[in-house]
C-alpha cells in the first residue's frame, strides 16, 4: 500500500492538483504546496517591498531601543528559517529523483518567505522601527496555514506513512517550525506600534501628580490591546487615583482631529458639491468619498459578527448529534466545543470593534460637519447670513450634525 506521500508525488508528476482541495478528511498536501505556500510568498513579497520603501530613508540606529517582543520575534524568525530549510532539504533528499513540481514550489516558497521575513525584521531593527502592521498580520496568517500543514504531518506519523529517516526529519523540522510560528503569532498580537517601551504608559499611572499624556495610546497599541480595548487601562487606573482633567487625556490620532476631518470632508464636497449645480450636488457622495473605505471595513466586521451568530447554533447542533450517536471519535467533540467557544469570542470581539468604529466614525463626521458649516458661516456676507439666521446655523452645527453622528453606527 502506497503512503499518502507517495500517492501525492505520483499525482503531482503529471497534473497540478486536479483532485481538488480535500484529500480524505484533510486539506490535500498538493493544495497546500501549490497554492497556500505560494500565496503566502506573494503576500510577504508585497509586504516586504512596501516596508523596504519606508525604511530606505530611515537612518540606522544600530539595533538600539528594541523591545523584548521584537527581539524574540527576530530570533523566532531566524530559527523558523533554519527549521524550514532543514525540512525542505530533507524532502528533496527523501523524494529525489522524483521530486514533484508542487513540492519544489511549496518548499522554495516557504524557505524564501522566511528569508524575506528575516531580512525585513533585521532591517526594521537596524533602523529602530517596530515590526510593521502588515508584516505582523502575515505572521498571524502564516500561523493558520502552519496549523493546516502540521495536522497533515501529524497524520503522516500517526499512520506510519513516513518510510525513511529523512521523511521523519522533515516532519519533525516542520512541527518544530510550527512552535516558532506560534511564538511569532503571539508576538504579532502583543507587539505595539511604537518603539516606546510597553510599560511607559503604565509607569505614568503610578505617579500621583496627574501626568500629562502626550501620545496617542490607540495609535501605538498592539493588535491585542485594540481587540480588548486594554489600551485605555492606564487612563482608567489614573482616574481611580486622581480626578481626570483635560491634560490627562490621551492625545487624539491625527485622523480624529477636527482639522483633519474638515479637510477630508471639504475635499469631498469640492469634488461632489461645491463645483456642481445645486441639483447635482451630493453631500452623501461627499461623505462617502471622505469616509467610505472606513465605513465599509466596519461593515465587513459586522458581517463577521453576523456569521458567528449562526455558527454557534450550528456547532451546538453538531455537539448534540455527537452525544446522541456516540460512535464518532472523541476529538471531534472537543473540536466542536472549542468551535463554540471561539465563535462566541469572535462574535463578541467583532461586535465591540464594530460599535467602536461606528461611533468613532460618527464623531469624525460630526466634527467635520460642524467645522465645515462654521467655516461657511464665516465666509457668508451679511445679507446671506441674515437669510439663514444664527439659529439655523447653530441648528445645523449641533442638532443635524448630531443626528448624522448617531445614525452612522447603525446602517450595517
Amino acid at each position: 500500500t502506497q503512503s499518502t506521500w507517495g500517492r501525492q508525488e505520483m499525482r503531482l508528476g503529471t497534473k497540478l492538483c486536479s483532485d481538488g482541495v480535500w484529500d480524505g478528511n484533510d486539506i490535500g498536501l498538493c493544495f497546500q504546496e501549490c497554492y497556500l505556500q505560494p500565496l503566502l510568498f506573494g503576500l510577504v513579497v508585497l509586504v516586504a517591498v512596501a516596508r523596504v520603501l519606508t525604511l530606505h530613508s530611515a537612518s540606522s540606529v544600530a539595533f538600539i531601543g528594541l523591545s523584548p517582543i521584537q527581539m524574540i520575534a527576530m530570533f523566532a524568525a531566524v530559527l523558523q528559517l533554519v527549521a524550514q530549510g532543514i525540512a525542505f532539504g530533507a524532502d528533496v533528499y527523501h523524494t529525489s529523483p522524483h521530486f514533484s513540481t508542487c513540492s519544489m514550489l511549496g518548499g522554495t516558497s516557504c524557505v524564501f518567505s522566511w528569508l524575506i521575513v528575516v531580512f525585513v525584521s533585521f532591517g526594521e531593527a537596524r533602523t529602530g522601527k517596530c515590526p510593521g502592521r502588515a508584516l505582523r498580520l502575515w505572521w498571524i496568517l502564516n500561523f493558520f496555514v502552519a496549523v493546516v500543514r502540521v495536522r497533515t504531518d501529524i497524520n503522516m506519523i500517526k499512520h506510519d506513512e513516513c518510510e525513511s529517516t529523512n521523511c521523519y526529519l522533515s516532519v519533525v523540522a516542520r512541527i518544530t517550525g510550527f512552535g516558532f510560528a506560534t511564538i511569532l503569532m503571539f508576538c504579532a498580537l502583543f507587539q505595539r506600534d511604537t518603539t516606546m517601551h510597553p510599560s511607559s504608559y503604565a509607569d505614568l499611572t503610578s505617579r500621583p501628580d496627574a501626568p500629562v499624556f502626550t501620545r496617542s495610546a490607540l495609535k501605538e497599541a498592539s493588535f491585542f490591546d485594540k481587540l480588548t480595548f486594554s489600551w485605555v487601562n492606564p487612563l482608567l487606573k489614573l482616574g481611580n487615583q486622581v480626578p481626570l482633567d483635560h491634560p490627562n487625556m490621551y492625545s487624539l490620532e491625527r485622523t480624529d482631529t477636527a482639522l483633519s476631518n474638515l479637510k477630508r470632508l471639504d475635499d469631498g464636497w469640492t469634488k461632489f458639491g461645491r463645483n456642481r449645480s445645486r441639483d447635482k450636488a451630493s453631500f452623501f457622495r461627499a461623505c462617502h468619498y471622505a469616509y467610505g473605505s472606513y465605513f465599509w471595513m466596519t461593515g465587513a466586521i459586522k458581517i463577521i459578527n453576523d456569521v458567528m451568530v449562526f455558527v454557534g447554533p450550528l456547532l451546538l447542533n453538531r455537539v448534540v448529534s455527537f452525544l446522541e450517536h456516540g460512535d464518532e471519535p472523541v476529538w471531534q467533540g472537543y473540536i466542536f466545543a472549542l468551535g463554540i467557544f471561539l465563535s462566541t469570542e469572535i462574535e463578541s470581539l467583532a461586535l465591540g470593534q464594530y460599535f467602536f468604529r461606528g461611533f468613532r466614525q460618527g464623531l469624525q463626521v460630526r466634527a467635520a460637519i460642524c467645522s465645515l458649516v462654521y467655516q461657511k458661516s464665516l465666509a457668508l456676507s451679511f445679507e446671506s447670513r441674515s437669510k439663514f439666521g444664527l439659529g439655523r446655523i447653530v441648528s445645523l452645527m449641533q442638532i443635524d450634525a448630531q443626528k448624522i453622528c448617531d445614525a452612522i453606527p447603525y446602517p450595517h
